[in-house]
Formats: C-alpha cells, sequence, structure tokens
C-alpha cells in the first residue's frame, strides 16, 4: 500500500477530497522528511555484516520501494560509505508488484 493511501485512509470520509489528501500527505512527507531517520536503526549485526562484505570488496547497492530521496538519506546517515548505488522509488506507478 503507497503513503498516500495510507494518508486517505487516515482521513475521515468526509474529508477525503483532492485538495484535503493532497494536503494531508505534503504535511506528512514534510515531518518524515526531517524525522524518518530519528528512531531508525540498523538491526543488530548488519554493520559487522556489511563490515564482512566490504572487507571482501564486494560492490553493495540498496533498492528499495521507498521514495528515493528518503532511501538516500536513511542510507547515507546509517550507512555511510557501504554502498556504491542506492536506488529507490521515483515514480509511484513502477512500486510493487510492477513486473518493470
Amino acid at each position: 500500500m503507497s503513503l498516500r493511501n495510507l494518508v486517505i485512509k487516515a482521513l475521515p470520509e468526509t474529508h477525503r477530497d483532492d485538495a484535503q489528501i493532497n494536503n494531508a500527505f505534503d504535511a506528512m512527507m514534510t515531518i518524515y522528511r526531517d524525522q524518518c531517520i530519528v528512531k531508525t536503526k540498523p538491526y543488530d549485526g548488519i554493520i559487522e555484516l556489511l563490515d564482512q562484505l566490504k572487507s571482501r570488496s564486494l560492490k553493495l547497492s540498496v533498492l528499495s520501494n521507498k521514495a528515493g530521496e528518503l532511501t538516500k538519506k536513511t542510507v547515507a546517515a546509517l550507512f555511510p560509505n557501504y554502498f556504491e548505488h542506492v536506488l529507490g522509488l521515483n515514480i509511484e506507478a513502477h512500486k510493487k508488484t510492477n513486473p518493470y
């Protein structure tokens, strides 16, 4: 389910017109952009695993269905210098389970 759909479900049915949905979504994204890493941390053992993989000269990448800018921000904050490429979702229509 997309973030936009979650916003729609969170709004009362009487407030689901396009303007209110867009306002609520934009407000949520503004807050989330600022706060997306506040309570986010790697699972136990992940940094050690990444260190082992890096020591083997493996090229590592991240491919996420999270918004591209948020994926890059999260990876840069939590995993600096581990990943060569970081790619997140940039077009909502391409979200899972889209075969393309």
